[in-house]
């Protein structure tokens, strides 16, 4: 959860809590952290739903290794301020999720067109 200026309002990592991701990000930075930087401002600056696909390190503390996600986002407004709910999940585990499916459905069509 997210505040507008960047302050991280909670984080399964409580050591993050109160901070501003920006400065997190730039303490720690690893390559494509500034593409980062400026995708995350972009959405601080939207009122609309969203996602990111990309390459970041799932601990920030510890950025030597970039594992690819999705971010979702959405604007949420509590009293007269906007905050911004956000989930990660990294793609290779949205992959193994989606990939009995995929193969559900093309086994359907194979059986349907030449069965």
């Amino acid at each position: 959860l997210l505040a507008s200026d960047g302050t991280i309002l909670s984080s399964p990592n409580d050591g993050l809590v109160s901070k501003n991701i920006f400065v997190e990000i730039k303490k720690n930075s690893f390559l494509g952290s500034e593409v980062l930087v400026q995708q995350i401002e972009k959405i601080l600056q939207s009122s609309e739903s969203g996602y990111l696909n990309g390459a970041w390190p799932t601990d920030i503390y510890n950025p030597t290794t970039l594992k690819r996600q999705l971010l979702t986002y959405t604007p949420i407004k509590v009293d007269g301020k906007t905050w911004y709910l956000g989930l990660t999940i990294p793609v290779d585990t949205l992959l193994k999720q989606e990939t009995p499916i995929y193969f559900a459905g093309l086994l359907f069509l194979v059986i349907l067109f030449f069965g």
